[in-house]
């Protein structure tokens, strides 16, 4: 206050009516003008230097930490941390995020009730979905139903904590300690490639998020930690749970303890719950012969001056042994859950393997098949009448799919152009020629002008109404998937919402599984749903971002509901949620795996509506079961399979010339068949990826179950009559809502080997 009480001072000595020069002349006094101004300026600092100093006594939003070391995804759950900085007394309250949503209306987030205390700083994990790139983003303490303090930021600015969001089709790969050689492959990306990857560095596990779903931008978590960080790790279990659920629900881990594995990752540990197997402790390698082979070097690793490699011994392990050298297996993918563990027993930091030049085809081949076939997809990026739109992610066309009311009509465009050709006929030359020729008194125009535009703004409302109608309505999407081994349930949930008049909603989804005891507690995640790409209305446009006029809307704290939804007159609004229980797989099987990952055995129905179109799929092949009634019992015979890109592709047999050929029905860019759109996502990688639909699945790309498939599991794929959600307002069933349901059941069943 003192420095802006001498600025007041210097305002108001400027101001008098002589000055001295610095040589003691006397200057000319100010004018009339120059007073006023000066007084102006008094005002202006006066009004604006108040409420900063009231914000001070009752404390700031000093700064804010977002995502992972700076980088998150648009239109994905990220994690905030804001930091606090306490006034004079203690206030309680809770912290409100703003920022805006895909539609560029602004959604809140609150934090629970907490208590600031004074002169202290506090620090509160909230997260945040950012709809545009250039989010801006306003953090708020509010106490006795009044906000105390704010603070606003623009994604980008300078010297603004928030940066500008990660495109929703570009991969952020999260690394948790020392370095792997992950940059060395990301450095030979080129910036404008289909799979460019971001990289971001976290050292301290008190950066990582405390929920699952704070990891919704990651594409691949790699934890490559030191002994430091997993005794950050053992003393923050909050933390490693929030990793393992993620991953469970469909994440992508690679775990590289390297030499660590004895002293840090006892099997009683935290963090060694996330390798497929048990440790037993560190071995010495002399012989690479298997990861040479393995990345088609032709560079051996020296290993004379080192006397060999130090590897983690992991015993009892799950899945597909990538690399083994003799019984010791030095690379390891296994499921867990819906999602995958990649476990690497070589240390990739040591001195051999880090100046073995074969190491970056090695990180390559460990984070994907994507950075490989890099090239190969380039040249299918952008294909077909979708994306000319600015169409470019499946997810993008299941939305449009969702936008899609068959009592809902659009007014044909030459509809709309006659009738603007006649009400500027009428409201001009025949509105003249009337009062001109007819009535010959030309002062009734004032009359007869408003009686047009009413007549045809009543007639453009009746003719609206009568199209699009005066039902609200809902189309929904339900994929429902099951884990038989550890009874595991996962449920994903799109729909749009047509609103026949403007009004505010409650909305919330209530998973209701037939198979689930009313008692089993369901977790769900409810949000918006962004459209991915440049498209209009998207996420990623590149017009400038201005706020929307409509009120903002509040999610709960536990994230389960949106309180206060605006939906305007016959508009929509597009809406997603996970969720996830325990509950009896409804389904028994016992099937082996055979020659080139045939399945052979039974499959016995427990569910109580048939399933139909089914599909069980085993390696690269696919048996087409059709209809599995309630307690039916289905035999799987060798023979009887089918290629799965044939069927995932509709392969049909065409003459051409002489010869009969087989080749794929091209996917439909611009088409909104529901079941087609929801298998390519669902089976993304094994149909082909971009090759085949020339689309991008990176915005739910959790759903693709496609590598479970090489990891020892097969899938049955059907549709169902079942309900398992339902869609709330109030708390209560959405009532009078004309509502289109489709509902897809996925079981990952275990293959069995001949020999058990």
């Amino acid at each position: 206050m003192s420095a802006m009480n001498h600025q007041l001072k210097l305002v108001a000595n400027r101001s008098t009516d002589g000055r001295s020069s610095g040589d003691g002349r006397q200057l000319q006094p100010r004018s009339c003008h120059s007073a006023v101004c000066s007084a102006l300026v008094l005002f202006i600092a006066t009004c604006f230097a108040s409420p900063a100093a009231a914000a001070d006594q009752k404390g700031a939003v000093s700064n804010i930490r977002v995502g992972f070391a700076g980088q998150y995804r648009v239109g994905c759950w990220t994690p905030v941390e804001v930091e606090l900085q306490g006034g004079e007394s203690d206030l309680q309250g809770c912290v409100e995020l703003t920022a805006p949503d895909g539609d560029g209306l602004a959604s809140v987030v609150t934090s629970d009730e907490l208590t600031l205390p004074a002169g202290q700083t506090s620090r509160e994990l909230m997260y945040v979905k950012f709809g545009r790139l250039e989010s801006p983003l306003k953090a708020a303490f509010r106490a006795n139903g009044e906000i105390a303090f704010s603070r606003a930021f623009v994604a980008g600015a300078e010297a603004s904590p928030l940066s500008r969001a990660l495109p929703s089709a570009e991969r952020l790969i999260v690394q948790l300690g020392s370095p792997i050689g992950i940059e060395a492959v990301l450095a030979q990306q080129r910036r404008d490639s289909p799979d460019h990857a971001a990289l971001a560095v976290v050292s301290q596990a008190s950066e990582l998020p405390a929920r699952w779903f704070g990891y919704e931008s990651a594409d691949t978590v790699v934890l490559s930690a030191d002994d430091q960080l997993y005794a950050d790790f053992q003393r923050d279990p909050q933390r490693v749970r929030a990793l393992e659920e993620w991953l469970e629900k469909g994440g992508r881990l690679i775990f590289a303890p390297g030499a660590s594995a004895l002293r840090s990752l006892q099997p009683d540990s935290l963090v060694a719950r996330l390798a497929p197997g048990t440790f037993e402790g560190l071995v010495s390698l002399q012989r690479t012969g298997s990861l040479e082979t393995y990345t088609g070097s032709a560079v051996r690793i020296e290993l004379r001056r080192s006397g060999g490699l130090q590897i983690a011994r992991l015993s009892d392990w799950k899945g597909a042994a990538e690399v083994r050298e003799g019984d010791l297996p030095l690379v390891v993918r296994s499921p867990r859950g819906f999602g995958r563990v990649t476990f690497i027993a070589l240390n990739l930091g040591q001195g051999p393997l880090a100046a073995w030049p074969g190491r970056t085809e090695f990180v390559k081949r460990l984070l994907g098949g994507h950075f490989r076939r890099e090239h190969q997809d380039e040249q299918h990026l952008g294909r077909g009448p979708a994306t000319h739109l600015g169409l470019t992610d499946l997810a993008g066309q299941l939305r449009g799919a969702l936008d899609q009311y068959a009592e809902v009509e659009l007014a044909p465009f030459w509809l709309v152009a006659g009738l603007i050709v006649v009400y500027l006929l009428l409201i001009g030359p025949i509105d003249f020629f009337l009062h001109r020729r007819l009535t010959r008194r030309m002062g009734l125009t004032w009359l007869t002008f408003p009686f047009w535009v009413l007549l045809f703004s009543a007639g453009a409302y009746w003719g609206a109404g009568r199209l699009k109608g005066d039902t609200l309505r809902v189309n929904q999407v339900d994929l429902v998937d099951f884990d038989v081994a550890s009874q595991r349930v996962r449920g994903t949930t799109w729909l749009n919402v047509f609103s026949p008049e403007t009004r505010l909603y409650d909305l919330s989804l209530a998973p209701r599984l037939p198979a689930v005891d009313p008692a089993e507690p369901t977790e769900t995640l409810w949000s918006w749903m962004g459209m991915p790409g440049p498209v209009l209305g998207g996420m990623e446009q590149t017009a400038a971002f201005s706020a929307n006029t409509l009120q903002a809307y509040r999610f709960s704290p536990a994230l389960d509901e949106t309180s206060g939804t605006p939906i305007p007159v016959w508009s929509t609004k597009g809406f997603t949620a996970r969720w996830q229980c325990q509950a009896s797989p409804r389904l028994e099987s016992r099937l082996t795996a055979g020659i080139d990952g045939m399945a052979a055995g039974r499959i016995t129905s427990r569910l109580g509506a048939p399933l139909t179109d089914c599909l069980l799929i085993s390696g690269r092949w696919a048996y087409k079961i059709g209809e599995l009634a309630p307690g039916q019992t289905v035999v799987v015979r060798p023979g009887e399979q089918r290629d799965l890109q044939a069927v995932l592709k509709d392969f049909k047999m065409v003459k051409e010339e002489k010869n009969l050929v087989q080749i794929s029905t091209p996917y439909n860019q611009a088409g909104f068949d529901i079941r087609s759109i929801l298998q390519q996502m669902t089976f993304y990688d094994a149909a082909g990826g971009r090759r085949y639909t020339g689309l991008a699945n990176r915005y739910q790309e959790f759903v693709d179950l496609s590598d479970h498939l090489e990891l020892g599991q097969a899938i049955l794929w059907g549709v169902t009559s079942e309900r398992p959600t339902e869609l709330e307002n109030e708390g209560k069933p959405l009532a009078g809502a004309s509502q289109r349901h489709w509902t897809f059941y996925r079981f990952v069943l275990p293959l069995e080997s001949k020999s058990s």
